[in-house]
């Protein structure tokens, strides 16, 4: 078919919003933002002759606008017409998609979901002990058929997210005996990570940036050398022969380096 005899039809009345609710800053619901997206449930392709070919699902499934097409649509709202008519030529030259069509697996996005509540949810992630979440998490991943995740791999997951009940910035001190700890969300222990450049990857950069807890944070992590002007001044060269021939990179005391008054 030629794209510049084909059009797009579609009825400005069929179209719907859908509004899907993100996580508010209490982590007591779905992780990201609100976001707003446009559908419809069929459309029509008109050709040269008008004739008029009509599509749809066959359960009539929300086809969900994109962006190119959304900008075109809204270009023409000056039109009193309720029809909209888009060229495919106008479509195919910017090579950008026209619809997307959501893919579902009940089962497995019901599992992802119960994982994702077990270590980012409050008012269940912050309820466990240390053996509760581990023991769940693992079983919810062999449910969710990642049993061949190793268990210290989770281990570390849950680690990362326990604190010491005095300071957020710090690690529970293990070495004595029925130590007291709290265990945090995903979201919370990024947020209150000791190193300020793990934070920063992270979402709210805005947040991140004013918070009286950002300039406590001097924890070296992996992400250091990314953000340095000269990261080479923070590397040692020096190369342990006896394991490994290739270059091993070591973080350096950075004081040393500090200009004094």
């Amino acid at each position: 078919m030629g794209g510049k005899k084909w059009k797009l039809h579609l009825d400005r009345d069929n179209v719907n919003i859908e509004t899907i609710v993100g996580m508010g800053d209490d982590d007591d619901s779905d992780d990201g933002l609100d976001v707003i997206r446009e559908y419809v449930t069929e459309f029509q392709l008109v050709g040269p002759d008008d004739e008029v070919i009509n599509v749809c699902g066959n359960n009539n499934e929300s086809l969900y606008i994109s962006d190119k097409l959304s900008a075109i649509i809204n270009s023409k709202q000056y039109e009193d017409d309720t029809d909209i008519y888009v060229g495919l030529d106008e479509l195919q030259s910017s090579g950008s998609p026209i619809f997307y069509v959501g893919i579902y697996n009940d089962d497995l996005g019901k599992n992802l979901k119960e994982v994702m509540s077990i270590i980012n949810l409050k008012t269940r992630t912050c309820s466990y002990t240390k053996d509760e979440i581990l023991r769940d998490f693992i079983n919810k991943l062999i449910e969710c058929g990642m049993g061949g995740i190793r268990s210290v791999h989770a281990e570390l997951i849950i680690m990362n997210q326990m604190r010491s009940v005095d300071d957020i910035l710090e690690n529970p001190d293990w070495d004595y005996p029925n130590q007291q700890y709290r265990i945090l969300t995903l979201r919370q222990a990024l947020e209150a990570n000791p190193s300020i450049q793990v934070t920063m990857q992270y979402e709210n950069l805005q947040k991140t940036l004013y918070k009286p807890i950002s300039f406590r944070k001097t924890k070296a992590s992996k992400l250091d050398m990314f953000a340095n002007v000269q990261p080479q001044v923070y590397i040692s060269e020096e190369v342990d022969d006896t394991t490994d021939s290739r270059p091993v990179f070591e973080v350096m005391d950075r004081t040393r380096f500090m200009k004094k008054d």
